[in-house]
């Protein structure tokens, strides 16, 4: 047999049982309650739909008009050893040492004669530009370096050289310099082509 105090202490610790498992079961329901409030409190709310912020339509830039094409046109050396540019309405005298001197103008490289030559077979411009401006090349801004021909009328005849020299080694850049000082040299022949 118990003895009454063991008796006493066995009931006390189930009811301190049965008391702990209604309170877990309590805490249980009453946080499952609160998760089903909370969500239907939260379903119900009207919120705004989410801020969209639109993508901004492109302001069109003005249409520019396309800057025209000038035509292509060449020239050599004439039967009577001159050259003549006559979008300038100039001539010089082409010496015998630029052999096969022909120029361009026009096109994409703009309103300047384009120099080239035969020997010095590396592109159109290879011996560079003439260029011609009522102002005096000394006072633009930008470009060059440019080497003033002559002054005809009201107009500057310049030359500018070719950014860069061709890259067929040491001798054809020689040759290439060459004809350009030849032909700086020829143009100062510059003259109004009647």
């Amino acid at each position: 047999m118990r003895k009454p105090n063991e008796r006493g202490a066995v009931s006390v610790l189930i009811i301190l049982l049965v008391v702990l498992v209604v309170a877990a079961v309590g805490v249980a329901i009453k946080n499952s309650q609160t998760k089903v409030s909370h969500d239907k409190i939260t379903s119900e709310r009207q919120f705004p739909p989410p801020s969209v912020t639109p993508t901004p339509t492109p302001t069109p830039r003005p249409s520019v008009a396309p800057t025209p094409t000038i035509p292509v046109s060449t020239g050599s050396v004439d039967s009577a050893g001159y050259m003549t540019i006559k979008e300038y309405g100039v001539r010089f005298k082409a010496g015998s040492d630029l052999e096969g001197l022909k120029y361009s103008y026009g096109g994409s490289g703009g309103s300047y004669a384009r120099f080239s030559s035969s020997s010095v077979n590396c592109g159109v411009g290879a011996l560079g530009t003439l260029g011609q401006s009522t102002d005096d090349p000394a006072t633009f801004a930008s470009g060059g370096p440019y080497t003033v021909i002559k002054k005809i009328g009201s107009n500057y005849y310049f030359h500018t050289s070719p950014q860069n020299y061709c890259s067929y080694g040491d001798a054809a850049e020689a040759e290439q310099k060459d004809e350009i000082e030849s032909l700086i040299a020829e143009l100062r022949s510059l003259e109004p082509a009647n």
